[in-house]
C-alpha cells in the first residue's frame, strides 16, 4: 500500500472514530436526514466482512510465529496493511449499525448493549492498530489484548445474532421433536405455533419486534402490532395476517419478506382455516368435524410428521428455477431438504397456455401444482396429465368444464384435487373417482352437485374425502377494491371498483351509509364521474355466496398542487417520511404498523408545529386546504389542535387568512384515517404558509404534545 493512501486511511479512521464517537454521545440530539437511512441498512452487508479479516488477524497476531528478520519485517508490513482495512471496515459498520438502530422494531435494551459493544470494538481496534508494534514488545500485554479483543468480537457478534434471530438460535434445531398423536394434537399448538416458530418469529421476538408485533407467545399474538388485533373473528379475508401472507411474494408488504424462508401453500391453508375456526387456542384437532378442511389439512400434516413421504427426484438447477420464476409464476422448493417443487400461477390476465406448458422442464419434480381463478380450460388438462409426479392439484374456480377428468388419471400420485365452482357431470365425474388408485381428498365448494348427490359419492367413496360447500362453510366474497390508479386527481375522475371474482354485482354509496343489497346503486364502468374528494362504500354480491363485508375507499381532489414546496419545521425522528416531497407525492401511509407504507409515508410532528410553505409561480385562488390524517388514540396519536393558513404575494407579507380546529375523539380508537380541512374566503396569491400544531394530552396531570401524523395535502 502506497504511504499516501495509507495515511489518508489512517487519517479518515481516526475521523470516523471521532464521529462514532459523537454519534454515541449526543443521538439523542440528533435527527438523522432520511437519505441517510439506507446506510444504516447496509450494516448486516458490511458487518460479515470485519467478523471474519479482525478475528483471523487477531489469532495470527496471539499465536504468531518467529520469523527471519526479512520474512518478519514483511509480515509485520503486510498485516499491518490488513487491519487498518480491517479496522476501517468495522468502524463504517459501526456507525451504520447507529443508523439502522434508530429505527423502530427492536428491543432497546438488546440494542443498547449491542451498540456499545461494537463501537467499542471499533474504538479498540483502532488503538490496537496504532499501538500495535509497542503492544507486541510484551508478550504478555499482545496475548491480554488480542484475547480480550477477541472476546469482545464474540460477544458483539452474539448480540447482534440474538437481534436478528431471537435466543439460543445457535442450538435450537439440538431440541428434541416430541411425536403428538393425531387424539391429542390442539391446532394451535400443534399446527399454528410451529408455523409461527419456524417462519415468523425471526422478526416478531421479545429482541426483535417489526411493527410491535410478537407471535412469540399466546398474549402477545392476541394482543397483535401496533395497529391491533392480527385478525377480527372469524373473517379471514379481512385479517391483517392473511392480508400479508398471501400477498404475491414481491410485493414490499408480503410477509414474510422476500429472501426469507416462505410459508408453503399448506402453511398458509392452515393458518388462513384457523383464523376462520376464530383462531382459537385450545381447539383440539379430534373436535373438527371430519369433513372439516382443517381438520384434513390437520390429518395430512401428522400423517407426514410420522411417515413423510420420500421424493426420489433428480433436482433442478436455480437457474432453470429463477428462469421459469416471474411476477405472474411462483416456484419454491416443497422443502429444505426435499427436490420435489410447489407452483402457483397468478393473475388470469396475463395467463396463457404457455404459462404451463413451460412448466414441463420440471414435470417430474413438481409436486403441487395451484392453478385457483387461473383460466385454464379442457385442453389445459393434457399439459397437466404429464406432470407425472403430482401430489396436490387446485382447480378452484377455472374454466374447465367439469365433464371430462379424465386426463388426470395419468397422475399415479395425485392425492388432492380441489374443484371449487366446477360444474361437475355426475356419471363422468364418478367414473373418475372409480378408476382413481391415489386420490384421498377432493373439494367440490360451491359444486352444481345437489346435498343428494355429493351425500351419495361420501358414501360410494368412503376412502375418498369429499369436502363440500355446506351451510357452514359458505364461502364469503372478497372484498371489492378500488382500480382508480392513481387515486388523486385535478378536476374529475371515472370511479373505476373491481372484484377478483367474475360476475359479481357491486353496490355503493357515496354518502357515507352502508350499501345493501337491494336499494343501493349499482356499479357500472364509466357511469359513475366524480367532482370533489369522496369516500366510497361498497359491496359485493352474488348468487349462492355470502355478501362481502363493506369495503371504504376514498379518491382525493387536488385541484392546485404547489410548484414547490419547503418544510420549514423539524420532522420527528422516527416518521421523517420523505421530507417535505412526502405531502404531494401521492403516495399514501396505511393504518397498518406491519406495513413498509405506515412506516416511510407519514410524516410526524410532536414537539414543534408543522409549518409547510407552497409556492406558486402563477397568482392562484385558494379557498381550501385539506390534510389526510392517521388517528390511533391507543398509541397516542391524535389530530392536531389547530391548522392555520397564511397567504401572500410574498414570503414576508403573507397574513393569516383562516383557522380551524379537527374534532378530537372522544374515547380510546383503534387506527383508522380521517380528513382535516380549513376553508377560507377564496384568496389569490403565489404564498402560502400550512401551520398545524399538535394537540396537548395530558400525562401525569401536565399536557404534552401528542404526535400526528400526515401523508398528503390537497388545495382546493
Amino acid at each position: 500500500m502506497k504511504k499516501s493512501l495509507k495515511s489518508y486511511l489512517e487519517g479518515f479512521l481516526f475521523l470516523l472514530n471521532i464521529l462514532l464517537v459523537f454519534l454515541l454521545i449526543f443521538e439523542n440530539y440528533i435527527q438523522i436526514p432520511v437519505w441517510m437511512f439506507p446506510l444504516g441498512r447496509l450494516h448486516p452487508l458490511v458487518l460479515h466482512f470485519p467478523i471474519a479479516f479482525l478475528l483471523l488477524l487477531l489469532l495470527f497476531d496471539a499465536f504468531r510465529p518467529r520469523f527471519e528478520m526479512e520474512i518478519e519485517h514483511f509480515v509485520i508490513k503486510y498485516s499491518s496493511h490488513l487491519l487498518l482495512i480491517a479496522v476501517f471496515v468495522t468502524t463504517a459498520s459501526a456507525i451504520s449499525g447507529l443508523f439502522l438502530s434508530q429505527e423502530e422494531g427492536y428491543d432497546p435494551e438488546s440494542v443498547n448493549w449491542h451498540k456499545w459493544t461494537g463501537s467499542g470494538m471499533s474504538v479498540l481496534g483502532y488503538f490496537y492498530y496504532v499501538f500495535r508494534i509497542k503492544i507486541q514488545a510484551n508478550k504478555m500485554v499482545q496475548r491480554l489484548a488480542t484475547f480480550g479483543l477477541i472476546g469482545l468480537l464474540l460477544i458483539t457478534g452474539h448480540l447482534g445474532a440474538t437481534i436478528t434471530h431471537g435466543e439460543n438460535f445457535v442450538f435450537e434445531s439440538w431440541k428434541p421433536q416430541s411425536v403428538v398423536e393425531m387424539d391429542n394434537a390442539e391446532v394451535y399448538t400443534d399446527l399454528v405455533q410451529p408455523i409461527f416458530e419456524e417462519k415468523c418469529v425471526s422478526c416478531h421476538n421479545d429482541k426483535k419486534t417489526k411493527g410491535e408485533l410478537k407471535l412469540n407467545s399466546v398474549a402477545n399474538i392476541k394482543k397483535g402490532g401496533k395497529t391491533g388485533p392480527l385478525f377480527e373473528g372469524k373473517d379471514a379475508e379481512k385479517s391483517l395476517l392473511m392480508e400479508r401472507i398471501f400477498l404475491y411474494v414481491d410485493h414490499k408488504e408480503h410477509m414474510p419478506p422476500k429472501g426469507k424462508t416462505q410459508l408453503s401453500l399448506e402453511e398458509k391453508q392452515i393458518l388462513k382455516w384457523w383464523v376462520q375456526k376464530n383462531a382459537a387456542f385450545n381447539l383440539k384437532v379430534k373436535e373438527l368435524p371430519k369433513n372439516d378442511s382443517l381438520y384434513s389439512l390437520a390429518q395430512k400434516r401428522f400423517t407426514k410428521s410420522t411417515t413423510e413421504e420420500k421424493y426420489d427426484l433428480k433436482k433442478v438447477s436455480l437457474e432453470t428455477i429463477q428462469k421459469l420464476n416471474n411476477e405472474y409464476r411462483v416456484i419454491n422448493t416443497f422443502s429444505k431438504t426435499s427436490n420435489a417443487l410447489e407452483v402457483t400461477l397468478f393473475n388470469s390476465k396475463f395467463y396463457t397456455a404457455k404459462s404451463l406448458e413451460d412448466l414441463t422442464e420440471i414435470k417430474e419434480q413438481m409436486v403441487t401444482l395451484n392453478l385457483s381463478k387461473v383460466p385454464i380450460a379442457d385442453k389445459d388438462l393434457k399439459t397437466i396429465s404429464q406432470f407425472i409426479n403430482l401430489r396436490h392439484l387446485n382447480l378452484n374456480f377455472t374454466k374447465i368444464s367439469g365433464k371430462d377428468f379424465g386426463g388426470l388419471l395419468a397422475l399415479p400420485h395425485l392425492k388432492t384435487l380441489d374443484l371449487g365452482e366446477i360444474k361437475v357431470d355426475l356419471k363422468n365425474f364418478r367414473d373418475f373417482l372409480k378408476k382413481s388408485k391415489s386420490l384421498k381428498s377432493v373439494s367440490l365448494w360451491n359444486s352444481n352437485l345437489s346435498k343428494e348427490e355429493l351425500l351419495s359419492l361420501e358414501k360410494e367413496f368412503q376412502n375418498i374425502s369429499i369436502i363440500s360447500g355446506s351451510e357452514e362453510n359458505v364461502l364469503k366474497l372478497n372484498l371489492p377494491f378500488l382500480n382508480n390508479k392513481p387515486v388523486v386527481f385535478k378536476d374529475s375522475i371515472d370511479l373505476k371498483i373491481a372484484h377478483p371474482i367474475k360476475n359479481v354485482t357491486i353496490r355503493f354509496t357515496t354518502d357515507l351509509t352502508e350499501p345493501d343489497s337491494l336499494k343501493s346503486k349499482i356499479y357500472a364502468p364509466g357511469k359513475t364521474i366524480l367532482h370533489k374528494t369522496t369516500t366510497i362504500k361498497a359491496k359485493a354480491y352474488k348468487t349462492g355466496w355470502l355478501g362481502s363485508d363493506m369495503a371504504t375507499f376514498t379518491v382525493f381532489k387536488n385541484h392546485y398542487k404547489p410548484d414547490s414546496v419547503v418544510l420549514l419545521s423539524k420532522l420527528n425522528r422516527v416518521h421523517p417520511a420523505n421530507g417535505s416531497a412526502t405531502f404531494f407525492d401521492q403516495v399514501f401511509g396505511t393504518y397498518n404498523a406491519n406495513s413498509p407504507a405506515w412506516a416511510n409515508n407519514w410524516a410526524g410532528f410532536r414537539n414543534n408545529d408543522m409549518e409547510l410553505l407552497m409556492v406558486y409561480k402563477n397568482p392562484t385562488s385558494v379557498s381550501e386546504v385539506s390534510l389526510n390524517l392517521l388517528i390511533e388514540t391507543e398509541t397516542g396519536i391524535y389530530p392536531p389542535q389547530l391548522i392555520e393558513i397564511w397567504g401572500g404575494t410574498s414570503e414576508k407579507s403573507m397574513k393569516k387568512l383562516g383557522t380551524s380546529k379537527p374534532v378530537q375523539p372522544k374515547q380510546s380508537t383503534k387506527p383508522f384515517m380521517q380528513m382535516a380541512s380549513c376553508k377560507i374566503k377564496p384568496f389569490k396569491g403565489t404564498y402560502f404558509k400550512l401551520v398545524v400544531k399538535p394537540f396537548n394530552v395530558l400525562r401525569d396531570g401536565k399536557p404534552n404534545p401528542a404526535l400526528f401524523l400526515i401523508d398528503e395535502v390537497f388545495v382546493n
